[in-house]
């Protein structure tokens, strides 16, 4: 598979995770904005 083929903005809707713990190989992962900021040095800003 190409890098691009990951990446494919057309389809971002609808792909499915890939890791879970039972799978921890998997690439693709959803995280959510409460596990994002509970981070060290997570910055959001866009400026």
């Amino acid at each position: 598979m190409l890098h691009i083929d990951c990446y494919n903005p057309k389809n971002r809707f609808s792909r499915k995770e890939t890791w879970n713990e039972e799978s921890p190989e998997g690439r693709f992962r959803k995280f959510g904005y409460d596990e994002i900021v509970a981070r060290d040095k997570t910055n959001l800003d866009i400026f």
